[in-house]
Formats: structure tokens, C-alpha cells, sequence
């Protein structure tokens, strides 16, 4: 996802695109053709993360995080039924969030919020009551990153497990991103 996302936010419009397999060429199209299906899995991934962790996104206001109150269903699987040894793992709080993601507090429970709304109330199961806002990409490639610095920081590393690594390279996008961030 965060490469699609990163993909969109520095190209204008969709650009051709060509996909390879063991070096055929297997699809020619746009960009979109990856990139939308791509983050709309993403979205849904990352909601299902942050559930698992242990959070939702407060029904009273969808800019904030709410901490997941024990399970839905018995065949429900979440962070705290997991164990390192002796070391039983626990969920994640929203001061946990605010003190390891990579931002700011605000921007933290903001995007976080944002993914888990955008992946529920348009994605999952389209509804009415979301409405895009102007930094939506930002946001989502924000919370994108943030997932996994939580997921590898509260999951993986707690339970002695190299986090998986990236199976796409991102090396342009992530120099691109970099100097943008520093120009603007």
C-alpha cells in the first residue's frame, strides 16, 4: 500500500504500466490497475492490524482512536492471545500509539482513526457517513507507515520474530519522498 499510495501522491495522473512475470509481460495498463486495488487491500489490512492490536475508531468521533474492549466472537484472534514464553502480549493503548508512532500525538491517532473509518465505511461496507477529506493520501501513507512500526514494535519484536520484510522495492519513491518532504 505505501508504495501505491507514494506512487499517486508524486505522479500526475495514471501512468502507463507494464507487469512482468519471470520476464514476460503478463499485464500493460495504468497504474491505477495496481495502485487502486493495492490500497484499497492495504486499508482493509491495516484495520485488521490496529483491530488485532487492540484498537478501533471511537463511533462518537471518527478522528479518534478508542481501545478494543474484549472479543466479538470465541474464534476472534488478537494480540493478547499470544505469548513470548512466560511474557503474555497485551494490546496496545492509544498512549502507546501517541509515544512509538512516527509523528506527531496528534497526527498518530489522526491517521490511525482515519485508515480504520476510510477501510470501514468505504471500503468494507460502503455507507454514507464518509466524506474525503483534502489529505486523505497523506493520511493514509502516514497511518500506512505507522501499522507497521506499531505491528513490528508490539507484535513481532515482542514475540522474538523478525518482522517480514517488504517484498517490493521501494528505493525511488522512498529518495523521492524524502527530498519532498525537506523542499516543502
Amino acid at each position: 500500500m505505501h508504495f501505491a499510495l507514494t506512487q499517486m501522491l508524486f505522479d500526475d495522473g495514471a501512468k502507463p504500466i507494464e507487469i512482468l512475470v519471470d520476464g514476460k509481460l503478463r499485464v500493460k495498463g495504468l497504474t491505477t490497475a495496481f495502485s487502486d486495488p493495492a490500497i484499497q487491500t492495504g486499508i482493509i489490512n491495516a484495520r485488521a492490524l490496529l483491530e488485532f492490536l487492540g484498537l478501533k475508531v471511537d463511533p462518537k468521533d471518527s478522528t479518534k482512536l478508542k481501545e478494543r474492549n474484549g472479543k466479538k466472537n470465541d474464534d476472534d484472534l488478537f494480540i493478547e492471545d499470544f505469548k513470548n514464553g512466560s511474557m503474555q502480549l497485551v494490546k496496545i493503548t492509544i498512549e502507546d500509539v501517541k509515544k512509538y508512532y512516527p509523528g506527531t500525538p496528534e497526527d498518530a491517532e489522526g491517521a490511525l482513526a482515519r485508515i480504520i473509518h476510510i477501510g470501514h465505511k468505504e471500503i468494507a461496507h460502503p455507507t454514507l457517513g464518509c466524506e474525503s477529506s483534502d489529505n486523505d493520501f497523506e493520511m493514509l501513507e502516514l497511518a500506512a507507515r505507522g501499522v507497521r512500526a506499531l505491528t513490528v514494535s508490539f507484535f513481532f519484536t515482542k514475540l522474538g520474530v523478525p518482522a517480514p520484510k517488504s517484498p517490493v522495492s521501494e528505493e525511488r519513491l522512498t529518495k523521492q519522498y524524502s527530498r519532498s518532504l525537506c523542499s516543502g
